[in-house]
């Protein structure tokens, strides 16, 4: 019985050594795909690995194809739904920085989308990091 909860005890440990590998691997490497939030808001996207990506604005639900080619990332045919809120301002601010994004930088603390000349446009935190606060 002692042999069998150690063993237990050892799988579990194994598991969420390497779930936390994953997690700061994400942050580390060198695509941006994953589910990232705007910290203090309830603004997030979500890049998956199929060249897709979808989010949620200040007000409307987005969505579209995206193009990445080293750090070079482009959003292309951003879509939304239309729905009108008290945000709108903060809304058509935010959609038109997504179409200035040329590329990204992932750090420890997120991602960052940036333009042509390298200026950060958005920053993000991961999703992940965020629930667990």
């Amino acid at each position: 019985m002692r042999k069998t909860a150690l063993v237990m005890l050892a799988v579990a440990l194994v598991g969420i050594v390497a779930a936390a590998g994953c997690i700061s691997n994400a942050a580390n490497s060198d695509t941006p795909v994953g589910e990232w939030i705007i910290s203090g808001t309830d603004v997030t996207l979500s890049l998956k690995a199929d060249g897709t990506f979808a989010g949620k604005g200040p007000v409307n639900n987005y969505f579209g194809n995206y193009v990445q080619n080293g750090e070079s990332l482009t959003l292309e045919q951003v879509g939304a739904t239309m729905m009108f809120g008290p945000n709108m301002e903060a809304e058509d601010a935010y959609f038109e920085s997504l179409k200035n994004v040329a590329g990204f930088t992932l750090t420890d603390a997120g991602l960052t989308l940036v333009d042509a000349n390298g200026k950060a446009v958005v920053s993000f935190a991961a999703q992940s990091f965020v629930d667990e606060e």
